[in-house]
């Protein structure tokens, strides 16, 4: 499922080609994916519409959940190149968790020794 938001405010997305009405000036438009419960693949950018003007923008989303998406004026591939921000919060978590459950058992050896 990909969501897009334009200026905050969310629109449908049908399908392959999703086309929204804009009023002329500078319009910032957000995209990601989401599986559900997951969100991943954010793309972020901001556009100038002119009066009577089309602006077309292609979407890509990444090949994993880890993985950036992109999303420009041009058609791009799908990437395989990670998100650290993702990364790092999912090893900062993995490390968070260790510490809690090593705690716990010192806790519980010495109130039980």
């Amino acid at each position: 499922m990909v969501r897009l938001r334009v200026d905050g405010q969310r629109h449908p997305v049908a399908g392959e080609t999703t086309l929204v009405d804009l009023s002329p000036g500078r319009h910032r438009v957000d995209v990601e994916s989401s599986d559900g419960t997951t969100t991943y693949g954010e793309a972020t950018t901001e556009v100038d519409v002119h009066p009577g003007q089309r602006v077309d923008l292609h979407y890509a989303q990444p090949r994993w959940l880890w993985g950036r998406g992109h999303l420009g004026p041009a058609p791009t591939t799908r990437s395989w190149a990670p998100d650290w921000r993702h990364i790092a919060i999912g090893c900062g978590g993995a490390v968070a968790l260790i510490c809690c459950c090593g705690s716990a058992g010192v806790l519980w050896e010495r109130l039980a020794g």
